[in-house]
């Protein structure tokens, strides 16, 4: 993976970062909880180091967030290996590499690691994860509430989350597999919460926001998944310019509101393309042609899902 879209990955997943007994009302609890965070994360300033473990690789970054009416704006340091620095105004995300004296500016229309909570509504998350209380915590010397979300099925990941008792951000994330084990993990060692805007928050927070319905993608593609994973449903679809001629790649993105998973579908197949399942930590992979189209499906999802989306695509007009 290019490293400047990993480290990119990394500020999208830094931006989700940042009583002793069990809830009477446990689920409603834990999701007003998780409202509250979602807020934190949109509204708050806050500045930090925090440590990011996946493939048994290690790396340190430091963060700057800020939010104003212009939307969010954020630089992003690495503190180990080589220089990278990120800087995010709105939709835009600029990747500065020192040492290979270049700078790459994208507008990437994925979501990050860690997904906006309040735009989706935790109450239609609910049909394909539980919310549950696991205790309190000690993260970055700061208190924690932790809470879970736990997938009803084998078709996605889940995550464990300590959540700040004071504004309410993440100080610690893990995302865990279908056995129960954490494939990726997040963690504040320092965090500064800016008063000024904490006191906004408090003011702004309402625990409310229902379900807000998603909207079908509304385009012209030459494809249609006779068959998708039980509450994965189509939420982009767009044309990507191919390495390899003048003929375009098809892009489509996935989601049952809190997993994602792109698929990408490209005339023609090649040598080095992708054949059959592979994993890396936490991302799955499938490839294989379908109708004289290379496709690969990719994803933060457990492999039997990849292969699924793969085996549901056909092109319109052909039979099931």
């Amino acid at each position: 993976m290019d490293r400047c879209a990993s480290f990119v990955g990394l500020l999208c997943l830094a931006t989700g970062l940042a009583a002793a007994s069990a809830p009477a009302d446990e689920p409603e609890q834990v999701k007003a909880l998780l409202e509250r965070m979602a807020e934190a994360v949109r509204v708050l300033d806050y500045q930090g180091t925090f440590v990011y473990l996946q493939n048994n690789q290690l790396e340190a970054l430091q963060i700057e967030h800020r939010s104003g009416e212009n939307g969010t704006q954020e630089r992003l340091f690495s503190l180990n290996g080589s220089p990278r620095e990120v800087v995010r105004d709105g939709a835009t995300v600029t990747c500065i590499l020192p040492d290979r004296d270049s700078v790459l500016v994208d507008q990437p229309v994925a979501q990050g690691s860690f997904p906006d909570l309040l735009g989706i509504g935790l109450d239609e998350l609910a049909a394909n994860y539980r919310f549950e209380w696991l205790g309190r915590d000690r993260v970055a010397g700061r208190s924690a509430q932790v809470v879970a979300i736990v997938p009803r099925d084998n078709l996605r990941y889940g995550y464990r989350l300590y959540l700040d008792r004071d504004s309410g951000l993440p100080l610690k994330s893990d995302l865990m597999d279908e056995a129960g084990n954490p494939v990726e993990q997040s963690m504040f060692t320092s965090l500064q919460v800016d008063p000024d805007s904490l006191e906004r928050l408090v003011g702004l927070y309402e625990p409310s926001p229902g379900t807000r319905p998603r909207e079908a993608v509304a385009s012209q593609h030459r494809w249609v998944f006779s068959t998708l994973p039980k509450g994965f449903n189509l939420d982009l679809h767009e044309l990507k310019p191919s390495s390899r001629d003048a003929d375009q790649v098809e892009h489509f993105l996935l989601s049952d509101g809190l997993a994602s998973l792109s698929v990408f579908v490209e005339r023609g197949g090649a040598d080095e393309a992708l054949q059959g399942g592979a994993r890396m930590g936490a991302v799955s992979a499938w490839g294989g042609l379908v109708a004289g189209h290379q496709v690969t499906v990719v994803g933060d999802v457990p492999l039997g899902t990849v292969r699924q989306v793969l085996q549901g695509l056909r092109p319109k007009g052909d039979q099931p």
